[in-house]
């Protein structure tokens, strides 16, 4: 009888086995294994995929599957902006591999994984994020699940066919596709947020909740010390060393920061850290600039015409033309970053143009126009810097004045 009963439990595990197996076949959520029987329906095309959540294991196992010549990195700013399809990149095979809340640590392990393990890898564009590089470095979401972190591509095809995130990915398919809801994943890792013809919101309120949300993170970048910033960068060093020695084109361009969060790094007092970076960087163009492999540095966080884009009054909600808000650019920013990274007419044309090449020659005039600038901007808008310097002291403890002057 014991018998009998154990035969039809397995019998019944079996079973489900099967269908969950079959059904996610069927359905590919993630566009994992290009065997979704689903017709294209509206918004849901073959083209298309679910998010998963981090996304890390996907994105590693794409990036194997699809084998292309030239893979962005970075956080959601630039998953959401560099688009692969643009226009004068038609005939390369482009993926889009960044992640949200991406850390240094983990976009340097990519990079060195990708040149390593991508024979048709070329060229590495990286958006690095000054706030992120030097916050902490947990292992955020299911990196230490992915093959960046060391785990086989295999453990990670097992995760999306009979763990519960292919059980809860099938059925958020599945509602979506019935319900013919948009899909914002593309297959070449390319994550559209914003609508054709997007809702207006409040943009003020939304900027001063992000701004805010800087604030906390310039909290944790400030107790930085200067050996353990040195330490990050100079492993980011050795990424570019290895990039070059394997013939991989390596670009880092310092992502778009709008004049809000540029405040927030002045009065925080990681100013200094920086502008320490952009040496930094700028350092490193002198020293792999040149050969196949070389090493190009772009800066498109200084003030400009984008990052000092006027913010609606409070009672407003329209669009901004280049933000989301005080954290994110939009789509057309990142059209012109690649545009300015390939040597193209800026398809969103700026006045006063739009990213600087810094080098050993013109660093130092650069950083202190820079400097000058957002100096400017601020006494041009003290009922902003005002509540800047409230926000700060209720983080801080240490008054509403309260301004670092030197880093450690």
């Amino acid at each position: 009888m014991a018998r009998r009963y154990l035969k039809i439990l397995f019998s019944i595990l079996g079973l489900l086995v099967f269908l969950q197996v079959s059904l996610s076949l069927i359905v590919d959520p993630y566009g994992l294994f290009g065997t979704r029987l689903l017709p294209d329906s509206g918004f849901n095309s073959h083209q298309y995929r679910l998010g998963a959540q981090g996304n890390r294991v996907v994105k590693g196992l794409y990036l194997t599957q699809l084998q292309p010549e030239i893979l962005f990195l970075g956080s959601s700013r630039v998953n959401a902006t560099l688009n692969p399809d643009i226009s004068f990149l038609e005939g390369h095979n482009v993926y889009n591999a960044s992640v949200p809340g991406a850390r240094g640590y983990e976009l340097g392990e990519m990079a060195r994984y990708a040149a390593a393990n991508v024979p048709s890898v070329r060229h590495i564009i990286w958006g690095l994020d000054f706030d992120y590089f030097y916050s902490p470095e947990p292992h955020m979401a299911d990196y230490p699940f992915s093959v960046f972190a060391g785990e086989s591509r295999l453990s990670g095809y097992v995760r999306y066919l009979f763990s519960e995130n292919a059980t809860a990915g099938l059925f958020r398919y599945l509602a979506r596709y019935l319900s013919n809801e948009r899909l914002d994943n593309k297959i070449n890792g390319f994550t559209q947020t914003r609508e054709v013809e997007p809702i207006p919101v409040n943009q003020n309120d939304l900027f001063m909740r992000s701004t805010i949300v800087m604030l906390n993170i310039m909290t944790q970048v400030q107790i930085t010390t200067r050996n353990e910033r040195f330490e990050r960068l100079d492993r980011l060093r050795e990424t570019a060393r290895q990039l070059h020695e394997t013939g991989v084109r390596f670009t880092i361009f310092l992502q778009p920061a709008h004049i809000y969060r540029l405040q927030d790094y002045r009065l925080s007092g990681a100013w200094p850290a920086y502008e320490e970076m952009k040496r930094f960087l700028t350092d490193l163009t002198a020293e792999f600039g040149d050969g196949e492999g070389r090493f190009e540095f772009l800066d498109f966080g200084y003030l400009n015409n984008i990052t000092s884009e006027s913010v609606p009054e409070e009672e407003a909600s329209t669009m901004m033309q280049w933000h989301a808000e005080a954290s994110h650019y939009i789509t057309p920013v990142g059209d012109n970053i690649l545009a300015r990274i390939f040597d193209q007419p800026l398809p969103h044309p700026v006045p006063g143009g739009f990213g600087v090449r810094p080098t050993q020659a013109n660093i130092v005039d650069h950083l202190t126009n820079t400097r000058d600038g957002i100096d400017a901007w601020a006494l041009d808008n003290p009922e902003f810097m005002t509540w800047l310097r409230q926000e700060w002291g209720k983080l801080t403890g240490d008054g509403a004045e309260r301004i670092v002057e030197e880093v450690r």
